[in-house]
């Protein structure tokens, strides 16, 4: 049994053929890379904003909260520089995952070493996370969902298990974070889905379209035999010209005005129109 060629993973969602994955991901990041760095711009640009609140939140934690953003803006800027060297482009297939973890995890722990008994201004910063499952759209789901679940699952160790909060409180944070867990799994999977069979469809027009030999132009036609005269003078029938130029095909038969002319006085004729 023979696999097409632009067969998708049903649940990972790439292309069996690895040819055909390779000319994929270029044809995503070639449209993607800016958005790309503008999603990381962002993040460079909110850490940096943001720390002048850190010593108002956190006290005598403010210094460990800056080593953390200073690490993730060191990862922002490394995604960066990746993305513009076409060296390490295959890199990027980890752009969501690296996007997700990192920020989920540096969320986790400003919730971490934030008051955890009440409701934290900072879990809305999973709202803002989550969405980088998309910052490079139409590539990397099959690591990207990893990274959601690693960060959901980050949340209940540390306030779980580490610092343990409330089981009320707890249970309405699982259930929030879960519900946005798995929209943006079903999200981040339709999208990429989509893009992919977007490509399939393209890929397969480019090569009916290369198939494909327009006529155009004026053709040279015998008033009276309706011979067409070729590009070298040759004199061909319409149909001869017509398929040497074309992807299409004559069947042959007689029309009613041709057969009445031909055969109009034959007995079988006029008895088989009767």
């Amino acid at each position: 049994m023979t696999t097409d060629r632009y067969t998708i993973h049903k649940t990972f969602l790439y292309f069996l053929d690895p040819s055909v994955e390779s000319r994929y991901r270029e044809y995503i990041l070639d449209r993607a890379m800016t958005f790309t760095r503008v999603s990381w711009g962002i993040v460079i640009l909110l850490g940096v904003a943001f720390s002048v609140l850190d010593r108002q939140f956190f006290g005598e934690s403010a210094g460990l909260v800056m080593i953390l953003r200073a690490i993730v803006i060191f990862v922002a800027l490394t995604a960066i520089f990746i993305s513009r060297s076409r060296q390490h482009r295959s890199l990027m297939d980890w752009n969501g995952f690296i996007f997700v973890l990192t920020l989920g995890m540096f969320c986790n722990l400003l919730l971490l070493l934030d008051t955890v008994h009440d409701f934290s201004i900072y879990f809305t910063g999973f709202f803002l996370i989550f969405p980088g499952v998309f910052c490079t759209a139409g590539l990397g789901f099959r690591y990207s969902w990893v990274a959601l679940i690693l960060t959901m699952a980050g949340f209940v160790f540390l306030f779980g298990v580490i610092s343990p909060m409330p089981a009320d409180l707890l249970a309405a944070y699982c259930v929030f974070m879960g519900g946005l867990v798995l929209i943006y799994l079903y999200l981040a999977f339709l999208v990429e889905h989509i893009f992919r069979k977007n490509y399939i469809t393209s890929e397969k027009l480019k090569v009916s379209l290369s198939e494909v030999h327009q006529l155009s132009g004026l053709l040279p036609i015998c008033a009276q035999c309706k011979k067409i005269r070729d590009d070298k003078g040759y004199w061909q029938q319409v149909e001869t010209y017509i398929q040497n130029h074309s992807q299409a095909e004559f069947s042959h038969g007689l029309c009613p005005a041709c057969l009445e002319a031909m055969y109009g006085d034959k007995a079988w004729f006029k008895k088989m129109k009767s």
